[in-house]
């Protein structure tokens, strides 16, 4: 009966071990140098947390992903603000036909959630070819 018991055990400790998996390494993000380095092919699938807010003063912005390497990981903004606080323009890696945002462009399995935006300046792209280009606050 003891042998049983501890079978049993085993084998509902097994199943929601194996049901759950391993969860992945989500990165938080505490400053806009760490917000910036989403912007690399390797940590474009990456899982990602805001962990404070964040100010993006006047200047330029590259935005994350693009046409030929979009962002496809996630990101959750756990409540917290992203604020352009002047003048921007957004560019891009490529300078192609691109879109332009805090994200330029994001793949069909990216997730972004629970982040608000707000602008106290001008937002602009860098593109002179204005046909086929998307500008936006958060995805272009």
């Amino acid at each position: 009966m003891k042998g049983k018991s501890l079978l049993f055990g085993l084998t509902i400790f097994l199943t929601i071990f194996l049901l759950c998996g391993t969860a992945a390494a989500v990165t938080p993000i505490n400053n806009i140098a760490e917000l910036m380095a989403i912007n690399t092919p390797t940590n474009l699938s990456g899982d990602y947390i805001l962990t404070d807010n964040i100010s993006i003063g006047s200047g330029s912005w590259q935005s994350i992903g693009n046409n030929s390497t979009p962002f496809t990981g996630t990101f959750n903004g756990n409540g917290h603000t992203i604020t352009f606080s002047d003048n921007t323009t957004f560019t891009n890696s490529a300078n192609t036909n691109d879109s332009y945002g805090l994200f330029g462009n994001v793949g069909n399995s990216a997730d972004i959630s629970n982040v608000a935006i707000m602008v106290s300046g001008n937002l602009t792209n860098n593109n002179t070819n204005i046909f086929n280009k998307h500008t936006g606050a958060l995805i272009g």
